[in-house]
């Protein structure tokens, strides 16, 4: 997930340098070809709106996309079905975020209702409170989609 995160990050920054070097390399050559240098305040408007244009518009996406994704969270934790496990397993993965280590943590849940199972996820711990196999902890969990799954605090 962090991982994902990171690569995301770095397509979307490199894409974007792609795009304002040959977006500034054509608009010089274009001004030069149509004399846009003789108006100073029109080839410098054109100059700002293609570089902001693109933060403008991943602005956008990007309210409209935490927009769905804080809808479907409060969905999840609304619909969401609580439970207890136990902690069967904990791996560095040697990421740390804000200081605190991301942990795989293998998790035996056990729902009221429904069979116990499995499930593996990277989560950052607290370094003072990393978990241990044994302890017991809270869980909310999609039934019907089991990749849905948060460790309750």
């Amino acid at each position: 997930m962090i991982k994902d995160f990171i690569r995301g990050f770095i397509f979307v920054f490199i894409m974007l340098m792609l795009y304002l070097i040959i977006a500034n390399f054509i608009l010089v050559f274009t001004a030069m070809d149509l004399g846009l240098y003789e108006n100073l305040p029109l080839f410098m408007t054109i100059a700002v709106l293609v570089n902001i244009a693109p933060f403008v518009i991943l602005t956008l996406v990007d309210r409209k996309r935490k927009k769905k994704m804080r809808k479907e969270i409060d969905e999840f934790v609304k619909h969401g079905t609580q439970a207890t496990a136990r902690v069967t397993e904990v791996k560095d993965t040697g990421i740390t975020l804000n200081n605190d280590p991301v942990v795989q943590i293998t998790l035996m849940v056990n729902p009221d209702m429904a069979g116990a199972f499995n499930h593996t996820t990277e989560v950052p711990v607290s370094r003072v409170k990393i978990p241990r196999a044994g302890d017991m902890v809270r869980v909310l969990y999609d039934p019907k989609d089991l990749s849905r799954f948060s460790i309750e605090d």
